[in-house]
C-alpha cells in the first residue's frame, strides 16, 4: 500500500472512485438529488491547485483504491458572531505563527468495498492528520450522514467523536 498526495495523472482514476462514491451516497439518501448539481471535475480538480486543499491517494498493487480530500478553513472576520461562538465552544484558536487559526475539514474520504478493511482508510487520514498538524491546526472537523453506520464506526475507530447533529424539513414533502 502507498499512501501520496494526488498528482494530475491521477484525476481520471480518482474521478472513477469519486463516482463510486457518489453512488454508494445516492444508494444511502435516496430522497436527495444533491449530487448531479455540481461540476464535480472542477471539485476534484481544485484540490490540486489550491494551496489551502489537499487530496491524498491511495495505491494498491499499482490501482489506486481510495482517497482523502482535506482543506483549510480560516475563522471568518465577516461572519462574527460564528467566530465569537467557535471560541467560546472551542477557546481562542489563534498562535503566534498563525493569527487565524485554521480549522481542518475533511471533506471527503473513499475505499473502494473489496479493499476495505486493510488499513487503507486509517493510513489516508493518519497523511491528512499530518498535513493539518503541518498546518497548526487544531481542531478538525468532518460531516456525515447518520444513515451511514458504517462511516461513523469508522470516524469513531479514527478518533472522531460527534459534537452536533444538524436536522433538516424539507418543505416540497
Amino acid at each position: 500500500m502507498n499512501i501520496r498526495p494526488a498528482v494530475r495523472g491521477d484525476l481520471s482514476a480518482v474521478y472513477a472512485l469519486f463516482e463510486q462514491e457518489l453512488a454508494y451516497q445516492k444508494a444511502l439518501i435516496k430522497e436527495r438529488d444533491w449530487i448531479s448539481n455540481r461540476d464535480w471535475h472542477e471539485v476534484i480538480n481544485q484540490k490540486l491547485t489550491n494551496p489551502r486543499e489537499r487530496m491524498w491517494v491511495a495505491e494498491l498493487n499499482g490501482n489506486l483504491v481510495g482517497y482523502l480530500m482535506g482543506c483549510l478553513s480560516a475563522a471568518s472576520k465577516s461572519r462574527p458572531l460564528r467566530q465569537w461562538l467557535q471560541q467560546l465552544r472551542f477557546g481562542e484558536r489563534t498562535t503566534a505563527e498563525n493569527p487565524t487559526q485554521p480549522t481542518g475539514w475533511i471533506e471527503d474520504c473513499f475505499v473502494l468495498p473489496e479493499a476495505r478493511r486493510q488499513g487503507i482508510g486509517s493510513a489516508l487520514v493518519r497523511a491528512a492528520l499530518s498535513w493539518f498538524k503541518d498546518n497548526h491546526v487544531i481542531r478538525i472537523e468532518l460531516g456525515i450522514w447518520m444513515v451511514n453506520g458504517q462511516g461513523q464506526a469508522f470516524w469513531e475507530q479514527q478518533g472522531f467523536s460527534p459534537v452536533r447533529l444538524k436536522m433538516a424539513k424539507d418543505l416540497n414533502k
